[in-house]
């Protein structure tokens, strides 16, 4: 009888039990980092955002929402500081990229890529590329581009030229790519296992790292230190760029991840984990540091979120990021707000 009349309830109220049980869940989420908030929020685009960066520096982001629509927002001032005109080049955006040096933006459509001045909006050059683009790359002067295409090839680009200088190799598709500050070492990784680190300007083949599974994002510390590498809900990884050889395995479970970012002095790790949740890791011991949720567009609604571009505030205070929902989050680093 006590059955029954629990179904029943439950048949009658179905909409109520599946929020507050989605509620709950939420809450479940919540608790699992110890900063369940960020400490500042602010709103980029009303519109979902198909990519984002955010330069090293932290002081500027770059929001791709509709096929033509992207803005330069510079983070001091939380304002938008340019739109590029995407409209008039019909470039439909997927990936981007902004210098190390705070000077350039590189932009990739399907087929072609366009080289911006970060401090004016205006286009330098603009060109077609033998191939569908993946991943892209940006040197410190906004020279030289590192770009991923479906060929299994990754390219090393001359950016106001447009002439290609270096092919990298795999054997199967590249997904991701990565360049040094200073251009002395660029990484590549590819659903063939590996991770390969180059030297750009000669073409020579450095190291190869064996992934075991296929790699879908790889990140380089800024001083080419380290490298990381990260597949499909697997063990991420931290290398030795000088010999290739492992420093440490993160702690926590598999993951897949979106974005990942070494903090400017390569002590930290942060990256921006499917299904929306971003984490911090120190570099050394390989420890988990902290863990946050990305908030929901509303608790009662189910929202995929995920983290599309991660930095560190010039202050060293703050974790920033662009999310997909449109939203810029800065992220207490765990001890800085107590200094």
């Amino acid at each position: 009888m006590m059955t029954a009349m629990i179904r029943r309830f439950v048949n009658e109220h179905r909409l109520f039990v599946s929020a507050l049980l989605l509620g709950l869940s939420c809450a479940v989420l919540l608790a699992c980092g110890s900063g369940s908030h960020p400490a500042n929020s602010f709103k980029h685009s009303d519109d979902h955002v198909h990519t984002a960066a955010i330069s090293p520096s932290g002081e500027y982001a770059l929001v791709a929402t509709s096929p033509h629509s992207v803005e330069i927002w510079d983070l001091k001032k939380n304002s938008t500081a340019h739109t590029l005109d995407h409209q008039t080049h019909q470039i439909s955006v997927i990936d981007s990229a902004i210098s190390p040096d705070d000077t350039y933006a590189l932009t990739a459509g399907k087929h072609s890529v366009s080289l911006w001045g970060l401090n004016t909006g205006n286009l330098y050059n603009s060109f077609e590329l033998p191939g569908n683009i993946i991943d892209v790359a940006l040197s410190n002067n906004g020279r030289h581009g590192l770009i991923a295409l479906d060929n299994n090839t990754a390219i090393y680009v001359d950016l106001r030229t447009g002439n290609t200088l270096q092919t990298f190799q795999h054997n199967d598709k590249v997904t991701s790519v990565g360049l040094s500050r200073h251009g002395e070492f660029a990484i590549t990784g590819s659903l063939d296992g590996t991770a390969k680190i180059w030297d750009p300007k000669t073409g020579q083949l450095l190291n190869i790292i064996e992934h075991d599974t296929p790699v879908n994002l790889v990140a380089i510390s800024r001083l080419g230190t380290y490298a990381m590498t990260s597949g499909e809900n697997t063990a991420i990884k931290i290398w030795h760029v000088e010999d290739g050889k492992l420093l440490r395995e993160l702690e926590g479970p598999p993951k897949t991840l979106a974005s990942a970012r070494f903090s400017p002095d390569e002590s930290l790790l942060a990256a921006g984990c499917k299904p929306q949740t971003l984490a911090l890791w120190n570099v050394q011991t390989g420890e988990l540091l902290d863990s946050w949720v990305m908030p929901k567009k509303a608790f009662w609604r189910p929202t995929i979120v995920n983290v599309l571009g991660v930095s560190f505030s010039p202050d060293k205070r703050f974790i920033l990021t662009e999310d997909s929902l449109g939203r810029h989050h800065q992220w207490p680093l765990p001890g800085a707000m107590d200094k």
